[in-house]
């Protein structure tokens, strides 16, 4: 299946490409060439070659094999470095820019994470309902979260690190909200609610 994407997008590189100069679907065609043939790191120095919107089209499908081998930081790179112009988690919901690129690709990077234990970079990647990542009104967005890490956690047997991660975590909604500016606005992200709902998740996991 991977490989007919790869073609599929080739020729689109090379037949269509829209306003797209002939140097540029070439640099393009390159690039699927060399990830069509398993080379990821040529692929991602022709990544740098790559402009317009099949730079984003390349980016994803680069991140997408280097997900695929294990390699997140790799992934991360790809978005953070070869594809800066992107909005925030909070912004990307009242933007769809590069055909949802950055919708996807940062639920792509979030998923990675968790399934590799890297916890903490991984809520950096969820969306946001407001710009403020400590902001009460996330409250929802922080419960999926942690939410996610505890399913993660209990299905390989590890419910002595979810209990751990859960005591720590739950935290954030004693801070920003119980005691947060704005927490009597969200009341239903109250450190006791937030805590009885995400323990069951560990308990029906016993």
């Amino acid at each position: 299946m991977r490989v007919i994407v790869i073609i599929l997008a080739m020729l689109v590189a090379v037949g269509c490409g829209g306003g797209a100069s002939k140097a540029e679907k070439n640099k393009a065609a390159e690039f699927y060439r060399a990830l069509d043939a398993g080379n990821i790191s040529e692929a991602k120095s022709l990544l740098y070659d790559v402009e317009g919107d099949e730079l984003y089209r390349c980016a994803e499908m680069l991140i997408e094999e280097y997900i695929a081998v294990g390699d997140v930081q790799n992934a991360i790179s790809v978005y953070e470095r070869n594809t800066p112009d992107h909005c925030s988690t909070y912004k990307m919901q009242y933007h769809y820019n590069h055909n949802g690129y950055e919708n996807r690709v940062t639920k792509l990077l979030y998923d990675a994470l968790i399934e590799a234990d890297d916890f903490e970079t991984a809520w950096k990647y969820h969306h946001l309902e407001y710009d403020d990542p400590n902001y009460a009104g996330n409250g929802g967005c922080y419960f999926g979260y942690v939410s996610d890490v505890l399913i993660h956690l209990c299905q390989q047997g590890r419910t002595l690190e979810a209990q751990q991660f859960l005591d720590k975590h739950s935290l954030w909604f004693l801070k920003n909200v119980d005691n947060g500016e704005w927490g009597e606005d969200y009341p239903s992200y109250y450190y006791s609610n937030m805590v009885r709902e995400l323990q069951s998740i560990i308990n029906q996991r016993y």
